[in-house]
């Protein structure tokens, strides 16, 4: 069987397809800035909470336990010098240096620590396990 070629059907050119792509790559470049940015801001967001969940689970174990622990923020980790020394690395924050205190209550000496950020310092609150706000 053979196909006739209709005249009357017309395709788009070349010159024209190169076109849509360049606007669809210049779109794609404005907004994946953008979204990256979010993706990081995002990160960071979720390993300050991660700090957070980490040292009220030690005020816990402090109080379960009997006994003080020491926890030091540095650069991008947080040590934990207790029997077993233990290091959890970040990838997106940066800490201000900070030794924190937890006592045989669970209570913290430090009421906050510090993030660095692209956009400057920024400071956290550390709550206590016995907060009320906290328990909801």
């Amino acid at each position: 069987m053979m196909f006739l070629y209709n005249s009357k059907v017309r395709g788009f050119s070349l010159i024209e397809l190169l076109v849509v792509l360049s606007i669809i790559s210049v779109v794609m470049s404005l907004t994946g800035g953008i979204l990256i940015g979010s993706i990081e801001k995002q990160r960071q967001l979720v390993e300050v909470e991660q700090t957070k969940q980490i040292i009220k689970s030690l005020g816990y174990e402090s109080y379960l336990t009997g006994r003080s622990v020491k926890v030091t923020l540095k650069d991008n980790e947080i040590i934990v010098h207790s029997p077993e020394p233990k290091v959890v690395k970040f990838e997106s924050i940066y800490f201000v240096y900070l030794d924190i205190l937890i006592n045989s209550n669970g209570i913290t000496q430090q009421r906050g620590f510090s993030v660095k950020l692209k956009s400057g310092v920024k400071n956290f609150e550390i709550k206590s396990i016995f907060d009320e706000s906290s328990a909801k």
